[in-house]
């Protein structure tokens, strides 16, 4: 089953964090492989490095594959994440 999350976002510091909620420290410490990836990853938390600061269109899909990419995409990343039945 996939489920998509379309949004609008003003990124500063360049990056965008999903995590589960209620993680002690949710944020990830950047190591220079990391920024070189594009994110950091962890259980339960990774970081993306955007290409800039201001506005930016986010779409997020939980899936098992995502598939082929959208025309006009600029960047994907896909990680593993998993997200706990109750949504934590």
């Amino acid at each position: 089953m996939t489920r998509a999350y379309k949004t609008h976002l003003d990124v500063e510091y360049n990056q965008v964090a999903v995590f589960s909620r209620g993680l002690t420290n949710p944020f990830n410490n950047w190591e220079e492989r990391h920024v070189s990836q594009g994110f950091a990853w962890r259980s339960r938390s990774v970081s993306f490095r955007t290409l800039n600061n201001g506005p930016h269109a986010v779409d997020v899909m939980t899936t098992e594959y995502a598939g082929p990419l959208s025309h006009g995409v600029i960047r994907a990343v896909e990680v593993p994440f998993d997200v706990p039945g109750d949504g934590n």
